[in-house]
Parts: C-alpha cells; sequence; structure tokens
C-alpha cells in the first residue's frame, strides 16, 4: 500500500517547492520590481521607473523592464495616458459604472487618429510604424485625457436585471408581489 504522507515527505525532501516558479515566471521572480514600478501614479513615472531597472549596472539590469519598457514606449500616448486613468478610475466604479466608462472611451477612440493608425501599422501595411497623435507622452494633455470620459450623445443604457425580471414575472404570474417573493408562500 501506498502512504500519501511518505510520498508527501519524500518528495519535501528532495524539492524546494518553490523553486520552479522562482526561476520560471517571471512575475513571481521580479514581483518587488513590479510592484516598484506600478505603483507610480502617471504613465511618466512607471517608464522612468522602468528606464531604472532596465539601466540599471550590468549585473543588475533587469531584460524584463526592458521589455516592457519597449512594449509600453510602442504603444499610442494617448492610449496609455487614457487606459492607465481609466484603471485609476475604475478602481472605485461599480460595473456598471465602469462599463459606461469604457463606452464613452471606446467612442472617443473611434472618433481619433490613433485606433486607425494602429490598425494601419499593424494589419493593412505590416509596416508596425505607427505615426501617433500626439507623438510623445508629454505632448498628451490633461484636458485631451479627459474628453475620453466626457459623456457622448448617445449614453450607454441598462435596464437591470431586477426591472427586468419583476416586470417578466409580474405578466406572467398574478401571484408575484414584485419583491420577489411570492404572496402566498
Amino acid at each position: 500500500a501506498r502512504d500519501p504522507d511518505m510520498v508527501d515527505a519524500l518528495i519535501g525532501d528532495i524539492a524546494d517547492p518553490n523553486e520552479y516558479l522562482v526561476s520560471a515566471d517571471p512575475i513571481v521572480t521580479h514581483a518587488e520590481e513590479i510592484k516598484d514600478v506600478f505603483k507610480r501614479n502617471t504613465i511618466e513615472d512607471i517608464c522612468d521607473r522602468l528606464r531604472h531597472y532596465a539601466e540599471g549596472e550590468a549585473a543588475a539590469a533587469s531584460p524584463w523592464a526592458a521589455k516592457a519598457l519597449d512594449a509600453i514606449m510602442k504603444g499610442s500616448p494617448t492610449s496609455l495616458k487614457v487606459t492607465f486613468e481609466a484603471l485609476k478610475r475604475s478602481r472605485v466604479m461599480t460595473l456598471e459604472e465602469a462599463l459606461k466608462m469604457e463606452y464613452r472611451m471606446l467612442h472617443r477612440f473611434m472618433e481619433g487618429h490613433d485606433f486607425y493608425e494602429g490598425v494601419r501599422a499593424i494589419l493593412v501595411d505590416k509596416d508596425n510604424k505607427p505615426t501617433w497623435q500626439p507623438a510623445s507622452l508629454a505632448e498628451v494633455t490633461d484636458q485631451m485625457v479627459a474628453e475620453y470620459f466626457d459623456p457622448v450623445p448617445t449614453e450607454l443604457q441598462f435596464t437591470h436585471v431586477n426591472e427586468y425580471s419583476k416586470k417578466a414575472m409580474q405578466g406572467s404570474n398574478p401571484e408575484y408581489d414584485g419583491k420577489g417573493l411570492h404572496s402566498k408562500l
């Protein structure tokens, strides 16, 4: 018969349960650096901190930070700032509020230049050389970012499940009392 405790003890004697995670998973390996980078209040500060890690002393230079910085810098500066602002705002939003915010952002992105430029550069011409407008983070003003969150002509509307359910139940069941309970129960 097999003894599960003995098997666990043998495995425990020869294996480090964190060894695989630490060596293979960059999130675990660089958790402290990642926390330090992404706790910043602006995209510019995040990029500066990534640069700090990416360009550290030869022994301390961090390839993950260099890759992350490169990926961020390839993106639309406007999209980066708007997305970062959306993440900050969404921390205190309900799901409905967050979906309405995303809907507004979608409309603004579709009205702008960078979405279409990204599609052109990546999917159509495949030159991978988008020309963003504005071209740098410094050129994207707080006012430009704020406009992505302004109301749009046709706002997203929700029919709450509870209201819909009440109407459906009242129409199909005369005993339904509108409070979620049947009056005879």
